[in-house]
């Protein structure tokens, strides 16, 4: 078949589009390009002929920048994070090309963003899990791509097709396993844009306050009788007037009124804003730069 379309021979693994295919996304081995063109790129570079702000700006706009591809699929092992973070430390702090210099600052801080006196350089394995979470955003919201419908014929779509099912295969899953596995960071960072509330989850999703109900108003939780309705569900309208049908198992106790009181007070505030046609949307609680700024905190308070 190979001679009759004139084309060559190879094996697994190989590379396709720059990255490795059919790897082990777990081995050391394919990250090995990767610390090749740093020291490459370190090699070319006369350090002592530069400024600590120029090593500064090559280390932010070049040597920051040559992991970015990989860390967007597969999970950098932590060995390999401190092998290239140890490179740049040393090429920011060396006054010789042999000299790793004295590092007058501890690295952490260093990473810190300029706002709150470090030098902006994103944590590499923090970085990694942004770019491979950014993969369950565009899962959300880009529904005809091609590369989306591939993951939907594999592993099949769940909660109205926000996110994909898991897998408990073995093998061939592991890129997007991977992804996956960031499932729960990914919710606790959005909410949804409630329209006509066919894709929403009245009790389990995040749409009204930064929580979901489920959370906030537990005991009405456990009492409620369709515990997987969506918003539209339990939202009617009757002309001009709206309201709540949220319906119980049975009669709520006395001390349980004042939690029903305080949920349709809470809904009546998102009342105000109304419920009108359209398609649900998924968006982020926090701007991006706040994002990795709170996963950064998180990371190092552990």
């Amino acid at each position: 078949l190979a001679s009759f379309f004139d084309c060559g021979v190879s094996a697994l693994p190989s590379m396709y589009l720059g990255l490795p295919l059919g790897a082990s996304f777990k081995s050391k081995a394919v990250w090995d390009p990767v610390v090749e063109r740093f020291q490459k790129r370190l090699a070319g570079w006369k350090s002592k002929m530069l400024s600590k702000g120029g090593r500064l700006t090559l280390l932010q706009s070049t040597l920051w920048n040559l992991p970015i591809y990989y860390m967007s699929l597969f999970t950098i092992p932590a060995s390999v994070a401190c092998q290239l973070e140890r490179l740049m430390r040393d090429f920011l702090w060396s006054k010789h090309d042999s000299d790793r210099g004295f590092h007058w600052v501890n690295w952490d801080e260093i990473c810190c963003p300029k706002e709150s006196g470090g030098l902006g350089i994103r944590p590499l394995r923090i970085m990694n899990e942004a770019l491979m979470t950014k993969w369950l955003w565009r899962f959300a919201n880009e529904e005809g791509a091609l590369w989306r419908q591939i993951i939907v014929s594999k592993y099949g779509v769940e909660s109205f097709g926000w996110w994909s099912k898991g897998s408990s295969f073995a093998h061939g899953v592991g890129c997007w396993k991977a992804i996956f596995s960031r499932l729960e960071v990914f919710k606790s960072l959005v909410r949804f844009e409630v329209r006509n509330g066919v894709k929403v989850f009245f009790w389990h999703d995040t749409w009204c306050g930064d929580q979901p109900l489920k959370v906030q108003f537990p005991n009405l939780f456990r009492l409620a009788r369709l515990r997987d309705a969506t918003v539209h569900d339990v939202y009617s309208w009757n002309g001009t007037q709206h309201h709540w049908d949220i319906t119980f198992t049975r009669s709520p106790n006395d001390w349980e009124e004042d939690s029903i009181v305080s949920l349709l007070s809470y809904l009546a505030d998102w009342n105000a804003v109304g419920l009108p046609e359209g398609v649900d949307n998924i968006i982020w609680k926090l701007i991006p730069i706040a994002i990795w700024w709170c996963t950064w905190k998180e990371r190092n308070r552990r």
